[in-house]
């Protein structure tokens, strides 16, 4: 079975059916296999020690599965998630999710971009999206999100954020709650964010030549 496994990967096959038993009664490996014909698939092999009569580990029983569609679902799956933050950096444009039951947030990359955070080492909560905001604009968003969490009422709009290098970035916000069709109760919130520095620093310095002119 080996010789089907790529050789950068048969380490790791073997070193799993040698920890099993050693280092625990049960272990997972997943690795590639090339088939005669050249076809390529992935396959989870789940390896258990069976004691034996002495109480000492006489086998070990391995359940392959063939895990070729998940593998490509994921990569498909990661592909259209790269093309999508790819999409919204070029519009400024980011968002997130707002799980209400779980009360877990997600966001995209380039929301956490635009709301000057780490998206890799800043946990997505809505204390995080808060403590970026302004705050001179603070209580308002958080009065919009409880009202939208609490009786699922939309809501738009405009704030500002502190961004680490003292400069502050103005974005548009529009926000939708969707509810769980059994229970009617609100599910799920998402919100759009939008970059609109630009105009506001231009509407701003319209305003600054007006007066100069008057």
């Amino acid at each position: 079975y080996l010789d089907f496994i790529p050789a950068a990967e048969r380490t790791d096959v073997v070193d799993c059916l040698n920890r099993t038993g050693r280092a625990g009664p049960e272990h997972t490996v997943e690795h590639r296999v090339v088939l005669s014909n050249g076809e390529t698939r992935w396959m989870r092999w789940r390896n258990i020690a069976v004691p034996g009569a002495a109480g000492a580990d006489s086998r070990i029983l391995s359940f392959g599965t063939d895990i070729t569609g998940e593998k490509s679902f994921a990569a498909a799956l990661e592909d259209l998630r790269g093309a999508f933050d790819q999409m919204q950096s070029l519009a400024n444009t980011g968002s997130f999710t707002w799980d209400l039951m779980r009360d877990r947030i997600s966001w995209t990359a380039e929301a956490a971009r635009l709301l000057g955070a780490d998206a890799r080492s800043a946990e997505p909560t809505l204390e995080t999206f808060l403590h970026s905001v302004c705050p001179e604009d603070r209580d308002k968003m958080a009065s919009n999100f409880k009202t939208a969490r609490d009786k699922g009422d939309p809501f738009e709009a405009e704030f500002c954020i502190a961004l680490p290098d003292n400069k502050r970035r103005f974005l548009q916000s529009r926000a939708e709650v969707t509810a769980d069709p059994k229970t009617k109760l609100p599910n799920r919130l998402t919100c759009t964010l939008h970059d609109i520095t630009d105009l506001r620093e231009a509407e701003a310095l319209s305003k600054c030549e007006l007066r100069f002119r008057e």
